[in-house]
């Protein structure tokens, strides 16, 4: 393969014009137009290339993923040590910050419970459940407690 082809591939990989590439390597637009159609000159090589560009665009991706964890992972002591150590502060904003966080982590954060007004009030509501085959009587909040609003 011709550098010039190459750097027609790689140009086109990263979405370069039809008109950008012809004026990088000399020809004429046309021609590169008709390399890369579906039969064309270069159209298998840039579908290789394409393939190896997108497997090392995800290997490194993951490669950065897990190395951003295991540098989240190498942290975490020292984060809670220093959590921890903010109990012991002279300001009691941030003894409660901390207190407040470390609460959180362990037990969970409070979840606001919300109520839902509906136009048309509970008769809406019985005809939306009569229409889903549900009773009003046979409905509990257990129903609702995985309904994000």
């Amino acid at each position: 393969m011709k550098k010039s082809e190459a750097l027609a591939i790689q140009m086109r990989y990263e979405g370069k014009r039809t008109e950008d590439i012809a004026a990088a390597i000399s020809a004429a637009p046309g021609t590169i137009a008709n390399w890369f159609y579906a039969g064309g000159k270069l159209y298998k090589s840039y579908l290789e290339y394409e393939e190896q560009q997108n497997t090392l665009q995800r290997e490194l991706a993951t490669k950065l993923r897990e190395d951003a964890i295991l540098l989240m992972q190498q942290s975490v002591k020292r984060a809670v040590e220093a959590l921890v150590s903010s109990l012991e502060s002279k300001d009691e904003r941030i003894q409660l910050a901390a207190s407040r966080e470390l609460l959180n982590r362990v037990i969970g954060k409070p979840v606001e419970q919300q109520k839902i007004q509906i136009e048309g009030g509970q008769a809406k509501i019985d005809r939306w459940l009569k229409e889903m085959g549900m009773d009003a009587e046979h409905i509990s909040e257990e129903h609702f407690q995985d309904v994000d609003i």
